[in-house]
């Protein structure tokens, strides 16, 4: 245990797929965690870790964002999108299926985002 596990070359092939959350005037973009942090998922197998990196959690963001953190999104909001782009069911099965010590939030009824 540690280290995170590296993220999948298959996904980041397919966020290749994904719009981008907003464009960048460099036309670079990282991939963000963004309903779950990797502090979320501390203390957990490294099998639980991951599962960080899942389409259902990570944002295509513009490059300069990672400047100033007032640019992220916050969780609620990454998680309004990322239900918008992959749907409430995928969603919501992605984080219950994670083995939390302590989950981090709960996560919210269909229609109350």
């Amino acid at each position: 245990m540690g280290k995170f596990p590296a993220m999948p070359l298959e996904v980041v092939q397919a966020m290749k797929s994904r719009a981008p959350y907003a464009i960048s005037p460099s036309r670079i973009y990282d991939l963000h965690h963004s309903i779950l942090s990797k502090g979320d998922l501390m203390g957990t197998d490294d099998s639980e870790k991951a599962k960080i990196h899942s389409v259902y959690n990570l944002l295509k963001l513009p490059h300069e964002y990672h400047a100033s953190h007032a640019n992220i999104p916050t969780r609620e909001e990454a998680l309004k999108e990322l239900i918008e782009r992959e749907g409430y069911e995928n969603v919501r099965d992605w984080y219950l299926g994670i083995q939390f010590k302590n989950p981090p939030f709960l996560f919210p009824e269909k229609g109350e985002l």
